[in-house]
């Protein structure tokens, strides 16, 4: 699922990357990519940057 970046703690307003982040979500997907644009409800989502470490990927989108 994906959260809001409100609930996530305020320090990733000091780094570029998370910066522009609206939400932060969780995926197994390998082939996602800082190229992708997500389809999620009727919004599309723009994939920002990704943390590729452990199991899941945290990955950091905002609204397009």
């Amino acid at each position: 699922g994906l959260s809001r970046k409100k609930e996530i703690n305020e320090t990733f307003e000091d780094n570029i990357n998370y910066k522009n982040a609206e939400f932060v979500g969780l995926t197994k997907d390998s082939n996602i990519s800082d190229k992708c644009v997500i389809q999620y409800g009727t919004d599309k989502l723009k994939v920002l940057y990704i943390i590729p470490k452990g199991r899941l990927k945290q990955v950091f989108l905002m609204k397009v």
